[in-house]
């Protein structure tokens, strides 16, 4: 009996072991031997942006964890990989359109959207349709879509949500004074409004006039891009946009009807009746019922042997990617740490192939230590005879700036959001807040100082007369940095600095950047200074450890997705999680940006010039 016993027990170890084994050698084959992607010879790019636009995505290791574990993950796409892909289609005999679904998409800043749309007209010269539709249009999507040659709306229901440009905060000092904190804040710049929401109940009159003019330029250009897009006069949206009560009761509340009616759309054509429509212009057989197409991941994948090769040129300009909010110490991409990003400015400065580097910056900025570690790498790559240039995307503001001053040339585009050149510091001490519900602290200390940081005591005057020392001095290097880098007089700088943010339009005009331009023009201008005709164009980016990289390998398949699912029975975040994670996501402030010294170069901006 203990025999027979003894022999299940073996076949069953034996029978898991073969089972566990015969797994991980099927996603191992997914993984390491894919079968590939491949172009038919006549089929349609289709471009399915989601999420909202980026640089580059975010810590892809814990995306690619919380993917495998079903946990949700919010999608985003990298506007290089739409550019590429965009720019490749043009010259490619097998791709006869590019589709471009905009139902998942949830737009970027417009900057962005720009660069998107230009390398659109690019495709567009080709002679090439290209196709846009979507259920409804948010004000994101809906700036794409202007540049295709044909926008659709899938549904009678839809809308093209033209509302105009809003920025909206919370503040919260009554409910701070309500529970007794004490917000100690020290600042310079009477433009610096992100202390703001701990110190006041409403908007103060200087922010609210550098927003409204912030909000006006960007509307402006918005709106003149997609009338221009579209044939049609800015008046026209402009009017729509302003009596939205008035237009839609002329159709009885039909906003798929006036999106017609305007000419923001070509129809409205649900999904079945587009793909024929799609199908003729793609097959090219009258008696086709369905179009080949290829995906962009797919399409970019089987172009990636070319751009390597493309790219092997003995001299090289290096891009490297500074996204997020600046931290002292190391960080994930989307993140921007002082020492990762410093690092890879060495990296850069010691390969002999690389002969200039292109800073890409959406930043809005952070510790004011971590932006000058960055700056000083900046300034040994310059040492090392490297030209920098600097590509502002989006936004590049206060701790942003602080790390885009310094190039040889800067560039961004006129809705670029900038500037904000101001110092901050603030934080809560709960002496009070402890004392209401009963807690009281006491003790003692050998020196004025020594109890600093201790949050249930009050701010000493010797305390708050050093911080406010260490703002001031922050001040005075930030626009003293400036007036050098930028070859500006220090009064001129003194003048346009205290915080204020600007567009790119007036930060040329002042003499923030050197001129307007995108990535590709930055990449040109380093090459030229560089004195290249033929060279190639690399990504400097954080190197993954092996195991990293077969997480992230791992992740992107679908199959390998499924197997960790039922090996790990995760089949999708807990709804409270899922619920709650945006909210959680969203709780950020200056504390959470570790300056050793609390003294912050951050602007609350980089949502104001996001399109939804």
């Amino acid at each position: 009996m203990g025999g027979t016993l003894k022999g299940i027990d073996v076949a069953r170890r034996v029978i898991l072991n073969v089972i566990v084994f015969g797994i991980i050698i099927i996603v191992l084959i997914v993984i390491f031997v894919p079968t590939g992607p491949a172009v038919p010879g006549s089929a349609a790019l289709a471009l399915e942006p989601e999420g909202v636009l980026v640089e580059q995505v975010p810590d892809p290791v814990s995306r690619s964890l919380k993917k495998l574990l079903g946990q949700p993950v919010q999608p985003v796409t990298r506007v290089r990989d739409l550019v590429r892909g965009l720019d490749a289609a043009a010259g490619d005999s097998h791709i006869k359109a590019v589709t471009l679904n905009l139902n998942d998409f949830a737009g970027g800043s417009l900057a962005q959207l720009q660069r998107v749309a230009e390398a659109i007209k690019r495709f567009k010269k080709s002679g090439k349709p290209i196709i846009a539709y979507a259920n409804n249009y948010s004000q994101g999507s809906y700036y794409l879509a202007a540049y295709a040659d044909q926008a659709y709306l899938t549904s009678d229901m839809g809308i093209v949500g033209l509302m105009g440009l809003a920025a909206y905060r919370n503040y919260y000092k009554e409910l701070i004074d309500k529970l007794r904190i004490q917000w100690h804040v020290f600042r310079v710049g009477k433009y610096k409004s992100f202390v703001e929401p701990f110190t006041r109940n409403s908007m103060s009159p200087a922010a609210e006039k550098q927003t409204i003019a912030l909000l006006d330029t960007l509307w402006t250009h918005y709106v003149e891009a997609i009338a221009a897009a579209r044939g049609d006069e800015p008046a026209e949206i402009i009017g729509l946009v302003n009596n939205w009560p008035g237009v839609l009761a002329d159709t009885h509340g039909n906003a798929a009807t006036v999106a017609v009616n305007k000419g923001l759309v070509d129809a409205v054509i649900p999904p079945p009746a587009l793909n024929n429509k799609i199908t003729a212009l793609v097959a090219g057989e009258p008696e086709a019922s369905d179009y080949d197409r290829v995906s962009l991941k797919d399409y970019l994948a089987v172009r990636k042997p070319a751009a390597k090769i493309a790219n092997r040129a003995w001299n090289q300009v290096a891009i490297i990617v500074a996204e997020g909010d600046i931290v002292t110490g190391k960080a994930p991409p989307g993140t921007i740490g002082a020492d990762t990003l410093a690092k890879l400015l060495s990296r850069a400065a010691h390969n002999e192939r690389v002969k200039a580097v292109v800073l890409d910056v959406n930043s809005p900025g952070g510790s004011a230590i971590a932006s000058d570690v960055i700056l000083h790498a900046e300034l040994e790559l310059k040492k090392a005879g490297k030209p920098l240039v600097v590509s502002m995307a989006g936004v590049a503001a206060s701790g942003g700036y602080w790390i885009s001053m310094a190039g040889d040339k800067v560039y961004a585009s006129p809705v670029t959001i900038t500037g904000s050149i101001g110092i901050f510091g603030m934080f809560p001490t709960f002496q009070k807040t402890a004392a209401w519900i009963g807690i009281h602290r006491d003790g003692v200390k050998t020196a004025p100082l020594a109890n600093l940081g201790d949050v249930l005591q009050p701010l000493s005057d010797e305390a708050a007369k050093v911080f406010q020392l260490f703002i001031e001095h922050g001040y005075a290097e930030f626009t003293g940095n400036v007036a050098q880098y930028r070859d500006l007089p220090l009064s001129h700088v003194r003048a346009i600095a205290q915080g204020r943010v600007w567009s790119g339009e007036a930060a040329k005009r002042i003499g923030l950047i050197d001129d307007f331009g995108d990535l590709s023009d930055a990449v040109k201008a380093a090459a030229k200074m560089a004195d290249l005709d033929q060279y190639g164009v690399r990504y400097i980016s954080q190197r993954l450890s092996p195991m990293q990289q077969f997480i992230v390998s791992l992740s992107s398949e679908p199959e390998a997705r499924s197997v960790s699912m039922h090996l790990f029975g995760f089949t999708g975040g807990h709804p409270l999680l899922t619920a709650v994670s945006p909210l959680l996501d969203g709780m950020k402030s200056a504390l959470q940006l570790r300056d050793p010294r609390g003294v912050y170069a951050y602007c609350f901006c980089g949502a104001i010039g996001t399109l939804h």
